[in-house]
Order: C-alpha cells, then sequence, then structure tokens
C-alpha cells in the first residue's frame, strides 16, 4: 500500500477514535467552545499513540506529526464554530451483502464503509436528521450541490430526468450509502433531513474555512429513494434509484452495457480507436 494510502487510513483512524473519546469523557459530540484546550489534549494523545505503532523513518513521522496536530487543531476550532444539532454517532460503519436490488432470478448486494454518520433524534430517540460524512484530503467541488439546486429549479420533465441521470451516474455511492443509512438507523417518513458532506482535513483548506460542505439531499433522496416502477424502461430509468439499478443490472444480464462516455477516460484507453461506444468529439 502506497504512503498516501496510508496516511489516508491514519486520518480515518485518528477521527474515530478522537470522536469515541470525547463522547466517553463529555457525554456528547458536540464540541463546545470552553473545553477546547481538552479536545486538542485528546487529539494530541490520539496522534502520538497512532503513530508510536507506524514502521516509518522518524522524521517523517515528526513531519506527519507535526502536520496531523495542526490540522486537527484547526479542525476542532471550524468544528465548534459550524456546530449543530446533527451530531457524530457513529463512525466507520461497514456493511455487507446489502441488498440493492432483486428480482425472481437476479440479486444484487453490496459491501461498503461510511466513514461518519451525523443523527439528530428527538427526545424519543427518533431520528429526524441523517447526515453521511465523507472525509477527503482536499476540499470538495460544488458539482454536487449545483445538480441538486438545478433540480429544484426546473420544471421541464425532460431536463429533469437528465439531472437525474446525471446524479445517479456521478453520485451513486454516496445515495447507496443514504440508503443503507435510512433502511438500518430510521424510516424514511420520520426523517426530515437527509445530507452528504464532504469534509476535508488538509491545513490549507482548514485554514481557508473550505474543509465542509454539507449538501442538503432532502428533496431528491426522499423521491429517489420511495418511488420506483413496475416496468422499468428508457423512459423512466432515471426517475428513481431502484428504476436505475434495476435498468443496469438487467441489461448487464442480457449482456448489454449501460455506458458513459467521458473525453478524459476514454482518450486515455488502448481501445478507444476500437470501442464503438467510445467518446467521440
Amino acid at each position: 500500500m502506497s504512503k498516501y494510502f496510508e496516511h489516508l487510513i491514519l486520518y480515518h483512524e485518528m477521527f474515530e477514535k478522537f470522536y469515541k473519546k470525547v463522547l466517553a469523557y463529555h457525554g456528547t459530540t458536540k464540541l463546545k467552545k470552553e473545553k477546547k484546550s481538552e479536545y486538542y489534549n485528546i487529539a494530541t494523545e490520539i496522534i502520538d499513540n497512532i503513530l508510536s505503532n507506524q514502521n516509518e523513518k522518524e522524521i517523517d513521522l515528526i513531519i506527519l506529526s507535526d502536520e496531523m496536530k495542526s490540522s486537527m487543531k484547526i479542525y476542532i476550532e471550524s468544528e465548534i464554530e459550524i456546530s449543530d444539532d446533527i451530531l457524530p454517532s457513529e463512525f466507520e460503519v461497514r456493511f455487507n451483502d446489502y441488498e440493492i436490488y432483486k428480482t425472481n432470478d437476479l440479486s444484487i448486494k453490496i459491501n461498503g464503509i461510511i466513514d461518519r454518520v451525523d443523527f439528530k433524534k428527538c427526545d424519543n430517540g427518533v431520528i429526524t436528521s441523517a447526515r453521511i460524512v465523507d472525509y477527503k484530503p482536499s476540499a470538495y467541488k460544488d458539482q454536487l450541490k449545483k445538480i441538486i439546486e438545478d433540480i429544484k429549479k426546473e420544471s421541464n420533465i425532460d431536463n429533469i430526468l437528465r439531472l437525474k441521470k446525471e446524479l445517479l451516474i456521478e453520485y451513486l455511492q454516496p445515495i447507496l450509502y443514504l440508503d443503507f443509512i435510512v433502511n438500518k438507523y430510521s424510516y424514511l417518513d420520520d426523517i426530515e433531513y437527509l445530507s452528504v458532506a464532504f469534509s476535508a482535513y488538509n491545513r490549507k483548506d482548514l485554514l481557508n474555512r473550505e474543509y465542509f460542505r454539507d449538501i442538503d439531499m432532502s428533496f431528491i433522496i426522499k423521491e429517489l429513494l420511495s418511488s420506483s416502477d413496475d416496468k422499468i424502461t428508457e423512459d423512466n430509468r432515471y426517475s428513481s434509484l431502484k428504476n436505475y439499478i434495476g435498468y443496469v443490472f438487467n441489461n448487464m444480464h442480457l449482456g448489454l452495457l449501460d455506458h458513459f462516455p467521458e473525453e478524459k477516460l476514454c482518450l486515455g484507453c488502448p481501445k478507444y480507436s476500437m470501442c464503438s461506444y467510445s467518446f467521440k468529439a
């Protein structure tokens, strides 16, 4: 495994242990300004413990330690500033064989890991808001937010389906993860707010306060998860998650491929000139 991915794993481990220890010490994962120094101490202890088990050169460990501690200090300050009532609740959520589609002769199951899940609960414990958080090594662009906003503003059915197609193709993973969270922890009718957040942990984006993008997907996700058609056609294949998955996998079952050629991918492929599905300028 490359150093890059090894360090990604270390950051994930750091965040998980940090929030779990904050919860154990303070009874909540909501970060408060008056306890900032205690959070720094918790983060420092965790980073020292994590790096003590790494087989790297001493100078590399010193640099990585400084980088992680500096980033975590700014991260804590930023989290205090933006803190809301949707609190970090589950960490590195692993799932196996989650069924996303089933017919008489076909069953599709997936495995995955969700970096973090945040919940807001009523006094009776019912979850009313859910957010999945994806940790990123750099700030996330606002393409997803733009697609959601465009769908809300659009009235033309064909344009809405075009945008849903883009959403399902480009962001299938977080949509599937939200589907899993709703089915595992709550009911779709109980949830008022569903979102996807991208959280960068590099020092530059943290300093620029560009590290956190929380994108409200309640409007479109409820529609995608709750609707499906008995018969999947070319016209309705992008109208819901189950329609899209059913269309793709039923075609694969028949030996057909739902293809999405892109210039940047196709032009670098050695089979580009021979492929009838490749990008055409």
